[in-house]
């Protein structure tokens, strides 16, 4: 061999960084990863978990067809396993009862007016005691993130 061969051979079995040895190399046609970069996940599984509850189902009931969302089929369901003789279940659902009742405000609806009118004597309408506490505090159910679809 000459010299300029024996520098490109050097070349070619030279290792460092970038240049990993030929004998770890993957072998043409053959690659670490087949399939592919999976899928992308979701970002929060708590949007996923809502998204899925508010999906609608068809059901029976009473041998009649009903579209429902799957939170309400699986309520429904949990409430004939109670009603059937399942003490889990009936103990779940009186939990479901108690949970969803200290969220439920059950208070009144309060609607915030802003940019009144003046009447036909040109004064606002006076706002009284219990008017302003409303309305300087906004309803529970504003900043809920169930009710999302209420705001808008």
């Amino acid at each position: 061999m000459t010299g300029v061969e024996d520098s490109k051979e050097a070349e070619k079995d030279r290792v460092g960084y970038g240049r990993p040895p030929k004998h770890t190399q993957f072998k043409k046609g053959n690659r670490a990863n087949p399939r592919g970069r999976g899928a992308a996940q979701r970002g929060d599984l708590a949007e996923a978990v809502r998204e899925t509850l508010s999906t609608k189902v068809e059901i029976s009931q009473g041998g009649r067809k009903r579209r429902v969302t799957r939170g309400e089929a699986n309520i429904l369901a949990l409430f004939d396993k109670a009603r059937k003789g399942d003490a889990a279940a009936a103990d779940r659902l009186l939990d479901l009862h108690a949970s969803s009742a200290k969220r439920a405000d059950g208070g009144p609806v309060v609607i915030d007016v802003f940019n009144v009118l003046p009447d036909e004597d040109g004064d606002r309408p006076a706002v009284s005691q219990s008017e302003s506490d409303h309305i300087s505090r906004p309803h529970p159910a504003a900043r809920h993130p169930m009710t999302k679809e209420l705001r808008r």
